[in-house]
């Protein structure tokens, strides 16, 4: 028998949350047929999505931020190497994984994670870096398997930080809304524009009321939408999204007007691994 987690993300107990609240106001539900009215009720139950809302908290009261490791002595990180984390010291174990002219964003160890998400690896930490090289700003990825303070390298002494304070990444379970991309059931707001509307709305509230706001960041979540004008739907079919970031007042994070997304093939999410990183920029 599985143990508590495998029982909290069990598809099975979507079943016991009970079927969401009716979004549709009373006026446009006398004109859906009983039959459009099923559907939509059975994508909104089946379709909810386990994930991580993320809240950072800043530790210390010195600044690791833009500043070069030689400028910042005496300052040494707040949080241990392999902690899950914005800015700071970043894992590595080799010289080569920290690329030129990018700065740490931050990692997540997955083996530490509160809970277990079915469809995240169960170990392993992804390692983010920002670059500067363009208006752009690439982003680069590291995926340690098995990752040991026995196996860290010192990072360089001109290391730079993408945020201002070093922070905690504190990681909660919440429901993400059904994904919109499964046309089947979702009104198109070409065909259906009211029904659409509620829709959307409705699953906006949903992520509110869980506490997804500004600065905050996701883990895990289905939400693929936003990616409709940079992808094909056979190519969004391969991928997942693993993170979702944006900027975070708290660190000393800025991202502008956009949100970072990480993708990865489903396929190597099933076998437990991210070794393929995919990061994509979204307008909000």
């Amino acid at each position: 028998m599985g143990d508590f987690t495998d029982l909290l993300y069990h598809p099975a107990r979507l079943a016991l949350l009970g079927p969401p609240e009716w979004p549709l106001e009373a006026a446009l539900r006398r004109r859906v047929s009983p039959t459009r009215a099923e559907a939509l009720e059975r994508w909104l139950v089946s379709g909810r999505s386990p994930a991580f809302l993320i809240e950072s908290e800043p530790v210390g009261e010195a600044p690791s931020g833009w500043w070069p490791l030689s400028l910042q002595r005496g300052r040494p990180p707040a949080l241990p190497l392999l902690a899950s984390k914005l800015g700071g010291r970043p894992y590595l174990e080799g010289a080569a994984d920290w690329p030129t002219g990018y700065r740490f964003l931050g990692q997540i160890d997955f083996g530490a994670l509160p809970e277990r998400l079915p469809h995240l690896p169960r170990r392993g930490l992804l390692s983010l870096f920002l670059g500067e090289l363009s208006d752009f700003e690439p982003v680069r990825a590291h995926w340690y398997e098995a990752p040991h303070e026995s196996k860290a390298t010192p990072p360089p002494k001109d290391l730079r930080s993408a945020v201002r304070i070093e922070s905690r990444l504190h990681f909660r379970p919440i429901w993400i809304p059904p994904e919109t991309l499964d046309g089947r059931a979702h009104p198109s707001p070409e065909d259906e524009p009211e029904l659409a509307e509620q829709v959307l709305a409705w699953t906006g509230q949903i992520l509110l009321e869980q506490g997804v706001r500004p600065g905050t960041h996701l883990l895990g979540p289905p939400l693929l939408t936003a990616l409709t004008d940079q992808f094909r739907p056979d190519e969004l079919a391969h991928l997942a999204t693993v993170l979702r970031l944006e900027s975070d007042p708290q660190a000393g994070l800025s991202l502008g007007d956009r949100l970072l997304y990480i993708l990865g093939a489903r396929q190597d999410l099933e076998e437990g691994r991210l070794a393929r990183c995919l990061p994509v920029w979204s307008s909000y």
